[in-house]
C-alpha cells in the first residue's frame, strides 16, 4: 500500500517513527482544501496562498508531537480560521492607525462602547460560571492559544480529557448565551481571542 492510501493516523505515527515522505503524503491531500478555504474568504489568490502555506507550515512544525488520533482536517480547518482572523485583525489594525481618530469616533453609534463593553462583561461572566477545570481549559485554550496537548501536559491531564473539559465549556458558553443574545455575538465571543 503507497503512502498516499494509508489513513491519517498511519501517516502521523510513520512520520514520528522517521518516514519524512510521510508528511508529504499529508500536505498533498489537505494544502489545497486549507487554500480553497483561504481563498473563499480573502478572494485574494496570493494571500489566500500565503496564509494556506503558513497554516501547512506552522502544522509541519508540531507534527511531531501530534497525538496519532489528531483529527487533521479538523486542525487544519481551525488553523486556518486562525490565520484568517489573524490577517483580518492585522488589516484592521493597519487601517485603523491610518485613519484620523475623530473620523474613527464618529463613524461608529454612540452606543458602540457601551455595547462592546456589556458584551465582555456578559462573556466574561459566562466564562467564570464553568467549573474551575473546564474555565483553566477554556482559558489556555481560547486566551493562551495552547494546544490541547500543551494544555495535557500543564495540567497533568490526558488530551482526551482536555478535549471533553473543552466540549462541556464551549456547549455550557453557548447554552448560557444563547439566552442572552443572539448567534453572530456567540461566534465571534467564542473566537474572538483565538490565536
Amino acid at each position: 500500500m503507497s503512502l498516499k492510501q494509508l489513513p491519517d493516523h498511519e501517516l502521523i505515527k510513520r512520520y514520528q517513527a522517521g518516514q519524512q515522505q510521510a508528511y508529504n503524503a499529508l500536505f498533498c491531500r489537505y494544502a489545497e482544501s486549507v487554500y480553497r478555504y483561504t481563498m473563499k474568504h480573502i478572494r485574494n489568490h496570493s494571500v489566500a496562498e500565503e496564509l494556506a502555506m503558513d497554516v501547512m507550515f506552522r502544522f509541519w512544525q508540531k507534527f511531531d508531537t501530534l497525538p496519532a488520533d489528531t483529527n487533521i482536517p479538523a486542525y487544519l480547518f481551525t488553523a486556518a480560521k486562525n490565520a484568517l482572523a489573524d490577517h483580518w485583525r492585522r488589516k484592521e489594525l493597519a487601517t485603523v492607525s491610518l485613519l484620523d481618530e475623530n473620523i474613527l469616533l464618529q463613524s461608529r453609534p454612540a452606543d458602540y462602547r457601551l455595547a462592546t463593553k456589556e458584551y465582555e462583561y456578559m462573556y466574561e461572566r459566562t466564562v467564570d460560571k464553568l467549573s474551575p477545570q473546564c474555565r483553566e481549559v477554556f482559558v489556555l485554550s481560547r486566551e493562551q492559544g495552547m494546544t490541547y496537548q500543551e494544555i495535557a501536559r500543564e495540567m497533568n491531564l490526558s488530551v482526551n480529557t482536555v478535549k471533553s473539559y473543552m466540549a462541556t465549556a464551549l456547549k455550557g458558553i453557548r447554552t448560557t448565551l444563547q439566552h442572552q443574545t443572539d448567534h453572530t455575538l456567540i461566534i465571534t465571543l467564542l473566537f474572538l481571542t483565538v490565536r
